[in-house]
């Protein structure tokens, strides 16, 4: 289960903290709007295979106050806050934040799917299917659950190195390029993206890249079981 923390919240008067209850209250409705913005009439299932428009509809999600969390297949998550043309040819980068370093991927399509009934928004997810990423060499990769994840240093916009160089960068006597930033890279495994607020994201075992266990076929069926016949139904613990 993904902790909750208050949450900014805009007004046109006014800038303040969210509690959990408010935000609670408000994200099912926010998410829904989101989704009611994209399409004129929702379908139950949609694709974008150019980048620009994967990226237009990335950040059409991330623009949603903290509505969003975003599994990746490696395991674990964060609130998508946009996207942007990557540094590397054919590549995207997932931003989460200016605390965060971004995601770098090779995206194949981007999906949506829903499910016939108007109460069931929480259930409706973005599927980003990611191309293979061959490794830099230079990285640290992190194998876990059904992807692997590529931590570096870019010291110029394609120029990597050593994530040490970004994390000692304190202790170092040489100074790094203006340009230096931590990035990781998604090798293999996609991300899902549900409401923050609910069923999926506060479901147990959903944070282990369970989606990239599925094909998008068999994925979707599986969130339509669990939509009929509860959330707990998402996760079986692996057999001993």
């Amino acid at each position: 289960m993904r902790i909750f923390a208050a949450q900014p919240r805009v007004t046109s008067h006014s800038l303040r903290m969210m509690s959990i209850e408010e935000f609670r209250a408000q994200n099912p409705s926010d998410w829904k709007q989101m989704i009611d913005q994209l399409f004129s009439v929702v379908p139950a299932r949609a694709y974008w295979t150019n980048q620009e428009d994967i990226i237009r509809v990335l950040n059409h999600i991330g623009n949603l106050n903290h509505g969003n969390y975003t599994f990746f297949a490696a395991g674990g998550g964060l609130v998508l806050t946009g996207a942007q043309a990557g540094n590397e040819p054919g590549t995207i980068e997932l931003r989460f934040g200016e605390h965060s370093p971004g995601r770098v991927c090779k995206p194949t399509y981007l999906l949506f799917d829903s499910f016939p009934s108007k109460t069931d928004y929480q259930w409706s997810y973005f599927r980003l299917e990611t191309a293979p990423i061959t490794q830099t060499g230079v990285g640290y990769v992190r194998s876990y659950n059904h992807g692997q994840e590529e931590v570096l240093t870019e010291l110029q916009p394609g120029k990597y190195d050593s994530p040490d160089i970004w994390e000692y960068r304190a202790d170092r006597d040489e100074k790094l390029p203006a340009t230096a930033r931590a990035v990781t890279r998604l090798l293999n495994g996609g991300v899902a993206i549900f409401q923050k607020s609910g069923a999926y994201n506060m479901a147990r075992g959903t944070d282990s890249g369970l989606h990239a266990k599925f094909s998008p076929d068999d994925f979707k069926n599986h969130i339509d079981h669990a939509r009929k016949h509860g959330a707990d139904t998402l996760w079986t613990p692996p057999a001993l």
